[in-house]
């Protein structure tokens, strides 16, 4: 009877490990390009929002609905779009689901000021 229990304690044992490596998420992912280490393209149509509490100038976003910190944030450029509240399309990089690097504002480029030292 021990040697049955035992037995059947092995066998689950060793199922469990071998199911285990399923659930561990494969192998690891590989390096991409320079590009996908930069941030997904996407494009957002919105406007122009700012919260001091939130790191400065965002994207409202309403395609898609979801709101986007500016990462390369110009404050010229921002702040006449934010008293427009105009809505407005822009084409950049996204970083995580948060984060969003600029690279055109309703087709016309865009550029960072650079921040002071």
């Amino acid at each position: 009877m021990k040697k049955n229990i035992l037995s059947i304690v092995v066998i689950l044992s060793a199922m469990a490990l071998a199911t285990s490596f399923g659930f561990a998420g494969g192998p690891a992912p590989e390096k991409g390009s320079a590009q996908a280490a930069k941030g997904q393209p996407i494009v957002v149509t919105g406007k122009i929002a700012y919260m001091k509490q939130l790191g400065g100038y965002y994207v409202s976003g309403d395609v898609p609905a979801q709101e986007y910190m500016i990462e390369n944030q110009n404050p010229q450029v921002l702040e006449k779009l934010l008293k427009s509240a105009k809505v407005v399309k822009i084409e950049g990089l996204r970083q995580g689901a948060e984060l969003l690097i600029i690279e055109k504002i309703d087709g016309k480029p865009y550029t960072a000021k650079p921040t002071p030292k």
